[in-house]
């Protein structure tokens, strides 16, 4: 009896620590951590890096995403979404943050600002929105 009692102890606590690490990993977002060679381009409203797959390699070609497919606007505030460009001007890109003045829905206009790390994630090397 304590041999069966400690082998279903031993698989919930095997199972509780999967459980955990598995949260643990989709609580990580952002791609700042694992790429390399981050390079934003304001003309291009694209973001460049080299980032590690599952295995940690990295593919030197690097991945390239538009900003417009992660970012959006929401009552005037940048958010992660899409489409910011259409009601946003002045925008600016200052390594992983970027920035714009947004229209609200009452029309008028307000700064706003998003750290790229929310609206862009890396999966197995490529960049993608969350």
């Amino acid at each position: 009896m304590n041999a069966l009692l400690s082998s279903v102890l031993l698989v919930l606590c095997a199972m509780t620590a999967l459980a955990s690490s598995v949260e643990q990993r989709k609580a990580e977002s952002g791609f700042e951590d694992t790429c390399t060679f981050i390079t934003p381009d304001i003309e291009s409203l694209t973001m460049f890096a080299v980032c590690a797959d599952d295995a940690g390699n990295f593919n030197l070609a690097g991945t390239t995403i538009g900003l417009e497919e992660c970012v959006g606007n929401v009552n005037g505030e940048l958010v992660p979404g899409t489409g910011f460009t259409s009601s946003c001007t002045q925008i600016n890109i200052d390594f992983i943050t970027l920035s714009a003045v947004c229209i609200t829905p009452s029309g008028t206009t307000i700064a706003s600002s998003i750290n790229l790390n929310t609206a862009i994630s890396n999966i197995n090397g490529i960049l993608t929105c969350p």
